[in-house]
């Protein structure tokens, strides 16, 4: 999950680290190569943990660039450029609905004593 704030007001009290998601912080939230670096190294060890090898599909964007990353359990698959429309039609607007869902959803729990 990613937000504006470092310490947002709705997980006050809460211990960021505990939370049944990874949080960042980023001003405009949204994923920058930094934030997807570490998720991406975070997400490797725990797959090789579990003795697991997955594949991610992956399109163009900028910040997916992770090319030149050491992975053992997850292997990165880049979508050929300009094929976003084709391949991805959610981002029509399906996207945001459904965050906006996710977020309304998951701030209860958010707010629960860990």
């Amino acid at each position: 999950m990613i937000g504006k704030a470092v310490n947002p007001r709705a997980l006050k009290g809460a211990n960021i680290g505990k939370l049944p998601v990874i949080y960042q912080s980023q001003k405009s939230a949204w994923m920058t190569g930094r934030i997807f670096e570490e998720w991406l190294r975070d997400f490797n060890c725990k797959m090789n943990a579990q003795g697991r090898n997955v594949l991610l599909t992956m399109d163009n964007a900028g910040v997916h660039n992770m090319r030149d990353i050491p992975l053992n359990a997850v292997k990165l698959v880049y979508l050929p450029k300009n094929t976003k429309s084709c391949t991805q039609p959610c981002d029509a607007g399906i996207f945001q609905a459904l965050k906006l869902k996710y977020r309304e959803q998951l701030h209860p729990y958010t707010r629960q004593p860990i």
